[in-house]
């Protein structure tokens, strides 16, 4: 998920502040409707914007080199190769981490807001109840048993709005099975940059061969 952020480019910078704000357009406009000529319109005001606030998070990875490293790797090439050595391993442990983060429950406080957390239905995201609000929940299905494309597509509908929609999906390494085992007839394999990350993927497809969804494990 982290290579895919990084490789979409879908990922901020903010300018600072106690908390990152996050606005959220979650309601229609009430004054809306057909008119003719000289109808009066309506100006009624309607509470349709609002904003999620997460707190600031740091992740870090230490970087330590021993007197013995340094007599070791004595010369200014050879403690430049060891110094970098260390970098890009600080630099593999705080992706990890990070990737790791993307999938918290929000049970560490330190953390960044994880998926598990995100799509709840009873958790409190960005300051935002989502017992109190619905339109912040996750579409959840706890009734299906037994996974079927019909069920996922249920799914997938229900999270599209107007034009926007999922274009990438996660799943445990069981899900994915079932996944897989359902496209064996039309199956295909995709994307050399995600499988050289370590991960495979799958594309659905409709009988005209455009593409529906993009899955990971």
């Amino acid at each position: 998920m982290l290579q895919r952020i990084k490789k979409s480019g879908s990922y901020k910078s903010t300018s600072g502040g106690t908390q990152i704000y996050v606005p959220l357009n979650y309601a229609t406009a009430s004054a809306s409707g057909w008119f003719s000529g000289a109808d009066t319109l309506s100006t009624v005001d309607s509470e349709n914007i609002t904003s999620a606030a997460y707190d600031w998070t740091n992740l870090y990875a230490g970087v330590t080199i021993s007197e013995e490293d340094e007599l070791k790797n004595s010369g200014d090439a050879a403690q430049l190769n060891l110094l970098k050595s260390k970098m890009q391993i600080a630099e593999k442990t705080i992706a990890d981490s990070l990737g790791t983060g993307l999938y918290s429950d929000g049970s560490n406080a330190e953390s960044i807001v994880g998926l598990r957390d995100i799509v709840a239905v009873d958790q409190t995201v960005g300051g935002i109840d989502q017992s109190t609000y619905s339109w912040w929940q996750g579409q959840v299905d706890s009734t299906t048993s037994t996974n079927t494309l019909s069920a996922m597509n249920a799914v997938y509908q229900n999270c599209t709005v107007d034009s926007e929609h999922p274009d990438y999906i996660v799943a445990s390494r069981a899900v994915y099975n079932t996944y897989y085992d359902l496209l064996t007839p039309v199956q295909r394999f995709v994307d050399e940059s995600i499988a050289k990350g370590g991960f495979e993927s799958l594309k659905q497809l409709e009988d005209d061969h455009s593409e529906i969804t993009h899955w990971a494990a």
